[in-house]
């Protein structure tokens, strides 16, 4: 038992203690993985191109679907039985683009999908043609309710994620007014 005193030398002891404990309860759950993923033989005769984007997709959804636990490195690379310079390549990746964030456990790195940024209230999609849709989020987050809306473009295993425009909620009504008076002015010079 700690005193007074040694008060400080106990916490880190805890903090440590109860990582362990989480850490050997993480490796002890069984990572789910996708359903759909490919065979061997069909992901070997993907174009180089496609491979990376199935690889990145298949590690992204595979941490999406063992949320809230989360998964380590190693998890990912026995589960899909990936190489692991690919794996940290497409996590890095996914971190800087803000898709995943990752939490120390002591020495132990658990990746997690990027849940907590974007709180979606409600979700519209609008699809221009086989390939490319624009999502229409209504987001609410500690600034307040705003309008989102991205474009996708999907085309077998590879999905592009361009940057969208964020728009207050109070001023969307505004903003639609502005673009349908930009398009009468374009469809006037046609």
């Amino acid at each position: 038992m700690c005193g007074m005193l040694a008060y400080h030398r106990c916490i880190p002891k805890l903090i440590y203690k109860l990582s362990y404990l989480k850490l050997r309860n993480m490796t002890e759950i069984n990572v789910k993985v996708p359903e759909n993923r490919l065979s061997k033989e069909e992901y070997g005769k993907l174009p180089d191109y496609e491979k990376e984007h199935y690889i990145k997709n298949v590690i992204k959804k595979t941490i999406e679907i063992n949320y809230p636990n989360g998964v380590t490195a190693r998890q990912i690379k026995e589960a899909l039985d990936v190489d692991s310079r690919a794996i940290d390549k497409h996590l890095t990746t996914m971190i800087h683009t803000g898709e995943i964030y990752y939490v120390l456990y002591d020495r132990t790195t658990v990746y997690l999908p990027n849940t907590r940024a974007l709180h979606a209230v409600l979700e519209e999609t609008f699809r221009i043609d086989e390939k490319t849709e624009f999502h229409i989020y209504q987001l609410r987050n500690r600034l307040g309710d705003f309008v989102y809306i991205q474009e996708k473009k999907t085309e077998g295993y590879t999905e592009d994620v361009a940057s969208g425009i964020q728009v207050p909620l109070e001023k969307f009504p505004e903003f639609v007014d502005h673009m349908k008076k930009s398009l009468l002015e374009m469809m006037k010079r046609k």
